[in-house]
């Protein structure tokens, strides 16, 4: 078989793994699974590229779950009543009326939609509030997740490719054997690793980058401005511009669960500290142009709070979830 016929054969199995997982999908929506489904359930997850593919599926799930369920039901009901039922369209069904339901509500670029009909492997991470990761990518590459982050990992035969959907990874790379390059994508353009250590923070107004060792090429999501970042260097950028930003590599500090700040105000030190807290905290607005310095923990927010309301004569009152911040 050449090489053109087995690509051919391989996208096919693909595609009827989705048609697949989409029934199944379909079918627990509708009611649970009786035992002898779970188990023919079970036994399809056993290949692997059902397990990839059935990843992907609870993906859009999530997508899903975001937007309000009046609206899924009318665009639902809106293709059904243009389509007919066969196993084969249900894939197209769901995903196409996921994206539109996406660009509909109009959802912020916080956690962006990935390319749906790439059909690649994707391996999704992801952190809770006050949580990191550590991983090892199947190139050698390591990446740290900061708290509250997700990243979607795509290799394929062309590329070593990280979506960052939202918070920050710190990622030392790995000669690759088949040299592919590796890039971070996030909404607003990709970071082109060269040989490289760096840091990468994403918000929905700006991806911020810190490189460490070696340099790392920005290309804005429209393609017209690319800068190359050289080591001890930093810059952020939106879709169309790039803009220089001082480095600090106490930023990097949060692997160590450190936050080390000079002067910062300290309502910016609360949201700094808010992504490593399970709960909401609460700052009287006067306080807010108070300036902060000194090296603090992330790992125990409240003990954090309490030494800076002790340093600074404040009053604070922590309650279950909450931490209030007063003068």
């Amino acid at each position: 078989m050449d090489s053109n016929a087995s690509s051919h054969s391989s996208q096919q199995e693909k595609k009827q793994a989705y048609q697949q997982a989409a029934e199944w999908y379909l079918l627990m929506q509708e009611q649970p699974l009786t035992a002898q489904q779970q188990a023919e359930f079970e036994a399809w997850q056993q290949v692997p590229l059902h397990q990839q593919v059935w990843q992907n599926v609870r993906m859009f799930d999530d997508k899903f779950q975001r937007l309000p369920k009046q609206q899924i039901a009318r665009t639902v009901q809106h293709f059904d009543a243009k389509l007919p039922k066969q196993a084969a369209q249900l894939c197209i069904v769901l995903c196409s009326a996921l994206g539109l339901l996406y660009v509909g509500q109009g959802v912020r670029q916080q956690d962006y939609f990935p390319e749906i009909w790439s059909f690649d492997p994707v391996e999704i991470y992801h952190t809770e509030r006050g949580m990191q990761q550590h991983l090892t990518l199947q190139d050698g590459s390591q990446v740290w997740l900061n708290s509250n982050s997700k990243i979607r990992v795509k290799y394929n035969s062309q590329q070593r490719r990280i979506e960052l959907a939202k918070g920050e990874i710190y990622i030392e790379t790995h000669k690759d054997t088949f040299k592919r390059q590796l890039s971070v994508r996030t909404s607003h353009g990709d970071l082109l690793a060269l040989g490289t250590v760096f840091n990468v923070r994403y918000s929905a107004e700006k991806t911020e980058l810190l490189v460490r060792q070696g340099i790392v090429r920005i290309l804005t999501k429209d393609r017209q401005t690319q800068q190359d970042i050289p080591a001890q260097h930093a810059a952020t950028f939106n879709q169309d511009k790039i803009s220089p930003k001082s480095y600090q590599a106490t930023h990097m500090l949060w692997r160590q669960q450190l936050l080390v700040v000079h002067s910062m105000p300290l309502g910016q030190f609360i949201k700094e500290l808010t992504p490593h807290y399970q709960g909401k905290i609460q700052l009287e607005p006067a306080l807010d142009e108070i300036l902060i310095s000194g090296s603090y923990s992330t790992q125990d927010v409240e003990k954090t709070l309490s030494i800076v309301a002790n340093t600074h004569h404040l009053n604070i009152q922590v309650k279950p979830q909450k931490i209030q911040l007063a003068q």
